[in-house]
């Protein structure tokens, strides 16, 4: 469905991705993980069209995207950001109905829409005319993902969503977009630097990146227990010390 080939990307002096190969498939969810830094942002950007490679292409259902079909493709793709980039002089409502409008739909439809998007993500109907800042960040987070999920797309791309949230509306959010992917069926990409969070949501399909390359790319158990480098061994390590010292001091 969705192909990244040799993909690299420059910013100035600086390479964040190198040569970049990589197939999504229909109705998968993959997760991006990686050190600040490693590429995968850049990679999800791409993968939307914000912005192209410097060598290599992009490719959606076989089609390149370019500026002549961007706008057409974009429609089928949901997109959110850590922190939600919500308009902050809009309501909730009028956050989610954007990208709808855009496309010239509008109506009782739209209004049904947003209506049912808000049960699927546990949004009080209440919240929905209320302003940016006056959301709770999980509020705020859901809104972003309904935003997402207005056009009903065949992929949700989503980067670092649940990366600015205290633990606890973390961990409830988590369980929420888990049961959202399996009731959906949507292909999605996300973005975190929390191993354990990319398991939780995407344990068969993890790849991890280092400096704008792929390093590896398997299920949690494979990255976990067969390491294809020091990197890995290292990322894998770190990850589950900060685990066990979070555990530990929970407990002491």
């Amino acid at each position: 469905m969705l192909s990244v080939i040799e993909a690299t990307k420059r910013f100035g002096e600086h390479t964040a991705l190198r040569g970049v190969s990589l197939e999504v498939g229909a109705a998968t969810t993959t997760a991006l993980i990686g050190p600040s830094g490693c590429g995968k942002s850049t990679l999800l950007r791409l993968m939307i069209g914000l912005i192209e490679p410097d060598e290599g292409r992009v490719e959606f259902d076989g089609e390149d995207l370019s500026n002549a079909n961007l706008v057409g493709i974009r429609r089928r793709f949901g997109y959110a950001i850590q922190s939600g980039g919500l308009f902050p002089h809009m309501t909730a409502r009028r956050n989610v109905e954007i990208p709808a409008i855009r496309a010239g739909r509008g109506g009782s439809q739209l209004t049904e829409r947003v209506t049912a998007l808000a049960s699927m993500v546990h949004l009080p109907q209440d919240a929905l005319d209320r302003y940016p800042a006056e959301l709770s960040g999980g509020q705020r987070q859901r809104v972003a993902l309904m935003r997402a999920l207005v056009l009903d797309p065949e992929v949700l791309l989503l980067d670092e969503p649940l990366g600015a949230l205290d633990p606890l509306i973390r961990a409830e959010l988590q369980t929420e977009l888990k049961d959202l992917f399996a009731e959906l069926g949507k292909t999605v990409v996300l973005v975190t630097h929390d191993l354990a969070e990319a398991a939780y949501l995407a344990g068969e399909d993890i790849i991890l990146l280092r400096q704008g390359v792929i390093e590896q790319r398997g299920t949690f158990a494979e990255i976990r227990d067969e390491p294809k480098s020091e990197f890995v061994k290292a990322f894998v390590a770190a990850q589950m010390q900060r685990v066990g010292a979070l555990t530990a001091g929970a407990v002491s």
